[in-house]
């Protein structure tokens, strides 16, 4: 098989059976859903390969407890994010430009009295109409179909009825060199949400 069609449906395999996975696991009450959250994030600049962007996010955390804990101060958590995302790059109109995909990956919530912590990794398909340009015509990253992959490092503050996020996101973005130029898009990315405790 053709390693570019390889790597496509393997994305695509992982995605349907997680999201499988946990409806299954769901209905049979395994885990459950748990304190679903939505996020506003942002970054502008320049990113870590010169690429002058800007980007504003909006993206929908569900998280699913997996019930496989050892200790009790600590949870290992499922995560879908579908996401909706503006973007401006270098010689486009403010924002004249969009994303949207779906991540799913894992997450390790440590959980303290007064605050508690994450690390999550995911990946997902996301389309992107813009191209990325390093200066005004050096064409880096074609449009289009795109892979987005997560390192999260994020804080949770529980008042009342509600969670307060605040994550620091390392965000890479890139076709699997299903388009040409695939040199990709590196960014840090901040990011604050607010979520519904059950």
């Amino acid at each position: 098989m053709n390693p570019k069609i390889k790597y496509k449906c393997s994305i695509y395999f992982f995605i349907i059976y997680a999201i499988a996975f946990a409806s299954s696991a769901h209905a049979q009450g395994k885990f459950r859903l748990k304190q679903p959250a939505i996020y506003y994030g942002f970054t502008t600049g320049n990113g870590f390969d010169n690429e002058r962007y800007a980007l504003l996010m909006i993206i929908f955390n569900i998280p699913f407890d997996l019930g496989i804990e050892k200790h009790r101060f600590i949870q290992t958590q499922l995560i879908f994010e579908p996401q909706y995302n503006r973007v401006q790059t270098v010689g486009k109109g403010k924002l004249s430009d969009f994303e949207y995909g779906l991540n799913t990956g894992f997450r390790l919530l440590h959980k303290t009295r007064f605050l508690d912590t994450y690390f999550q990794v995911s990946t997902g398909p996301h389309y992107i109409s813009a191209d990325f340009r390093n200066g005004e015509s050096n064409l880096m990253q074609r449009g289009s179909f795109i892979f987005a992959n997560n390192l999260v490092w994020g804080f949770r503050k529980r008042v009342g009825p509600i969670n307060i996020h605040a994550e620091t996101r390392f965000r890479h973005i890139s076709n699997a060199n299903l388009k040409e130029p695939n040199g990709g898009v590196n960014s840090l990315i901040i990011v604050f949400g607010i979520g519904k405790r059950f």
